[in-house]
């Protein structure tokens, strides 16, 4: 009986966190080097019958981010939910890469609004009067029209 090991070019480095599925709609995250739990999306594809979430569009689908939370923050876990996410959207037939969520600003304890960090990722505000406060308050300029920091529905822009 012959032996035969792998050669150095045939071993596959295993990537430093997973994402696994949970639930239908819920995905956690784990470091493979600690096999410590580092946070949890809620995400699903919906229909929305509403126009003024993405431009000029009603009657799609889109996936929707329920929630996103991160054990512990800037270490990158919201970045590579993100990019799961674009991913799942852009391989689904119905979604086509949509994805919209809701930006609650009030409840980051950091003091930061979540729409800055979305916004950073991609994400565009659905209410014009909302996004130019927020590109403005980016730009480091005061709000033109008050509460820029309120709860806005976001989405992301499709490339084609």
């Amino acid at each position: 009986m012959k032996l035969c090991f792998p050669t150095s070019q045939q071993i596959k480095k295993l990537p430093e966190h997973i994402i696994y599925q949970v639930a239908p709609d819920t995905y956690k995250m784990a470091s493979t080097k600690t096999g410590k739990y580092e946070g949890m999306m809620i995400a699903r594809p919906e229909f929305v019958e509403e126009s003024g979430i993405y431009p000029k569009m009603k009657n799609f689908w889109a996936y929707y981010v329920v929630g996103l939370h991160a054990k512990e923050k800037c270490k990158g876990v919201g970045k590579r939910f993100d990019k799961f996410l674009k991913n799942l959207a852009k391989n689904d037939e119905r979604c086509q890469g949509r994805i919209w969520l809701r930006a609650f600003n009030n409840m980051e304890p950091t003091g930061r609004a979540s729409s800055t960090w979305w916004y950073a990722r991609g994400y565009r505000g659905c209410d014009k009067a909302a996004q130019s406060d927020l590109e403005r308050v980016m730009r480091g300029q005061k709000p033109k029209y008050g509460d820029w920091y309120r709860d806005m529905d976001m989405y992301l822009p499709i490339k084609k």
